[in-house]
């Protein structure tokens, strides 16, 4: 993000924001730098799968190698599905941070993944 540029909302930055097509539906891995520490690495893993059943189903749990497996069951509406609200995912610093996605999948198109997070600040704006 542009160090110019600052987006805010209530009492969080926010910290990263791209809009990702996403490679044949298969697993899609985002690292991010938080800080200059190697220890404070976000890393995020969307698996997109698709059943018989037309309900879609968000299923997010910590992985081994220190980060977050997202599982998306049937997320293939064009006009965008994901999360209504932001999501706390961990804390730096003290500092919550927080995850807000969507995806917009068209037939048999490549998924596309609108991601955007954010992090607790005291002197927003």
């Amino acid at each position: 993000m542009d160090k110019r540029v600052t987006v805010s909302s209530k009492n969080v930055k926010l910290i990263y924001a791209n809009r990702i097509c996403c490679f044949d539906n298969e697993q899609t891995d985002i690292k991010i730098e938080l800080t200059n520490k190697k220890e404070d690495e976000l890393r995020l893993s969307f698996y997109f799968k698709y059943s018989n059943s037309s309900e879609p189903k968000v299923d997010i749990h910590p992985n081994t190698k220190a980060g977050i497996d997202i599982k998306l069951t049937n997320f293939n509406n064009p006009l965008g599905m994901g999360l209504k609200r932001p999501i706390l995912i961990g804390k730096l610093d003290a500092k919550s941070v927080f995850m807000l996605f969507n995806i917009y999948k068209n037939d048999d198109s490549n998924p596309i993944l609108d991601l955007s997070l954010y992090m607790e600040s005291s002197n927003v704006g």
